[in-house]
């Protein structure tokens, strides 16, 4: 990402994501063997780079969540909330939507079988999950095997793919596939491999339907990204040309008119609501065409990529792929794809981090390199964009009317003090059940949720770490700050342990003259000038609210000193830890 030009708080951000939310779902490193198709070496995470709209590179990448797999737990129902909890992680709301999930979900997985087809004996995933790293936001997006499915209930991918078409609005586009797929004799006919769907409501949504096919040569590509000529306009000619120059580079010169074939590719095609007609791409696998990455790396130099990189891309592989030399092999580079659609056509470039590589040895085997030890305590940095991460989550939860993450936030002994944010008393509560019942009378106008400073980490033990910081958020009417104490221990996720709100002050617009008006009557009435009553009393009127006292004693601080025998009332020592009273 730095590489990329990335600014640095989302760098940081994304790390932590990535290395709190990701890296658990790709199973422990002792699972070497686990039998991923993403990449040569069955690692389950593969990173690409595309160029965004307005020209800046993107980081993207996907992962096959095989600790899910390996744990026996296939169920849609872990799936989508696995789903919920990366979302809520980097804040997609309102954006967010599983409408097309729940689709795909229904008609192309077998998750909820209570068995695999027998032949399949080791743990397998139906799907994998995509994520688009802009500079300020992010998306995700779920990608579906259905060849499982197939193989175990003999239907076919694209009686699969009809029922989904219709229920999603996508009749036309899809006829226009069918209707070219039609004109392929059995043996040579594109197989879909794979279905994808973006986590987004339906009317920005696409459906993306990967075909795999053994006919590859450059007249064959040409055909299958125009669906052998239905798709014709001045950008679709910009596109071909474009696919024709990454054809010349990765095969290395052989004219673009050659009748040669190349190990099979990946043909996409893009469905979208309110267009007749898909857009296409088609992934060449170029670890099998070209004889290393270095070489492969040298013919990207020639594509039209990123002016920043075109005379140093090779440099740039070398140093962010530095556990091996680039011309030992293949394998860091899997994928180029050529798009064609509106607006002429893009190259993405995609890559392994080849995790179980024999160069990783000792403590880089298996994730060591792209992984992060939950169970050590993080740095300074890393505790600052844990405390963002957690703010977020939190924000999230107290502006949802069901309160459904509360495990994403609290800690099941949570203790909050609330002192007049979310109820007009003041409260004390401990466990998470409890807070969750007082929040669901609360507000839900609250915005502007914001760090104060730098946070503290304190590491109480090896496997005891506790970070500290305060915040800021208003609603309409007021200003309020909060202190929390976030804790992990043993690796587990960062939850909060201790809440303090306090209500800092109201705005200017919500303080009228009328509650200014000398005529007015008292607008609170405090019973008890004990310490909490008193302390009450200043702040209100700090606030500009007219507030009266009641204290059935004589005098005040009578609970003092009818409490305390030796009490001494008359140095600043005794009075100054009233809060709000000023020493002079």
């Amino acid at each position: 990402m730095r590489h990329a030009d990335y600014p640095e708080d989302a760098v940081q951000s994304y790390t932590l994501f990535f290395r709190a939310k990701i890296l658990p779902l790709l199973g422990p490193p002792e699972y070497s063997t686990y039998p991923s198709w993403m990449t040569d070496d069955h690692t389950p995470l593969e990173f690409s780079l595309a160029r965004g709209n307005a020209g800046e590179l993107l980081v993207r990448f996907a992962i096959e969540p095989s600790a899910l797999a390996l744990v026996g737990d296939r169920s849609v129902e872990t799936l989508r909330n696995s789903l919920q909890s990366l979302s809520l992680s980097l804040d997609m709301k309102p954006d967010f939507d599983f409408d097309w999930f729940d689709i795909c979900a229904k008609e192309l997985l077998l998750a909820d079988a209570p068995s695999l087809p027998e032949h399949m004996d080791h743990p397998v995933s139906e799907i994998f999950i995509g994520f688009d790293c802009a500079h300020h936001s992010a998306s995700m997006k779920v990608y579906f095997m259905p060849r499982i499915r197939a193989l175990a209930t003999k239907e076919s991918p694209e009686d699969m793919l009809t029922l989904i078409t219709t229920q999603m609005g996508l009749e036309k586009p899809w006829a226009e596939i069918t209707r070219f797929l039609s004109r392929f004799v059995s043996n040579d006919r594109p197989e879909i491999e794979i279905v994808a769907v973006d986590c987004v409501p339906s009317i920005k949504n696409r459906l993306k339907i990967y075909f795999r096919t053994h006919l590859l040569s450059h007249a064959h590509m040409e055909h299958f990204l125009t669906l052998g000529g239905a798709l014709s306009s001045s950008d679709v000619s910009v596109g071909l040309s474009k696919a024709r120059l990454l054809w010349n580079a990765m095969t290395a010169g052989t004219p673009a008119g050659s009748s040669r074939y190349f190990p099979s590719g990946l043909i996409y095609y893009e469905l979208r609501q309110n267009r007749d007609f898909p857009s296409s791409k088609v992934y060449l696998p170029i670890r099998r065409y070209l004889p290393n990455d270095l070489a492969i790396s040298k013919s990207i130099e020639g594509l039209d990529f990123p002016l920043s990189f075109s005379a140093t891309y090779s440099c740039f592989a070398q140093a962010v792929f530095s556990h091996r030399a680039l011309s030992a092999r293949t394998g860091i580079h899997t994928y180029v794809c050529c798009t064609v659609k509106p607006g002429a056509g893009d190259i993405s470039l995609y890559y392994s981090p080849e995790a179980f590589a024999p160069e990783r040895t000792g403590n880089l085997r298996g994730y060591g390199t792209i992984g992060y030890s939950l169970t050590q305590p993080p740095s300074a940095a890393d505790a600052q964009n844990i405390a963002t991460l957690w703010v977020r989550k939190w924000e999230l939860f107290v502006a949802d009317t069901s309160l459904r993450d509360a495990t994403l936030c609290l800690t099941p002994d949570c203790c909050l003090r609330d002192l007049l944010v979310f109820s007009r008393t003041f409260r004390m509560l401990e466990g998470r059940a409890k807070i969750v019942e007082h929040l669901q009378s609360a507000p839900r106008g609250f915005f502007g949720f914001k760090i104060l400073g730098r946070v503290t980490l304190k590491v109480v033990t090896d496997s005891l770490c506790l970070i500290q910081g305060r915040l800021r958020f208003e609603d309409d009417d007021g200003t309020y700050t909060a202190v929390f104490t976030l804790t992990s221990s043993g690796g587990s996720p960062w939850r909060c342990l201790a809440l303090l709100t306090v209500l800092h002050g109201f705005k200017e617009s919500r303080l009228s003259s009328v509650l200014r008006s000398h005529d007015i009557e008292f607008d609170a009435v405090i019973i008890g000038a004990g310490q909490a009553g008193l302390a009450t009393a200043a702040q209100l009127s700090r606030l500009g609210l007219k507030t009266c006292v009641i204290e059935r004693s004589r005098r005040v601080g009578d609970p003092w000193r009818d409490r305390y025998s030796f009490l001494e009332f008359n140095t600043p020592k005794d009075f100054s830890h009233l809060p709000f009273f000023s020493i002079s």
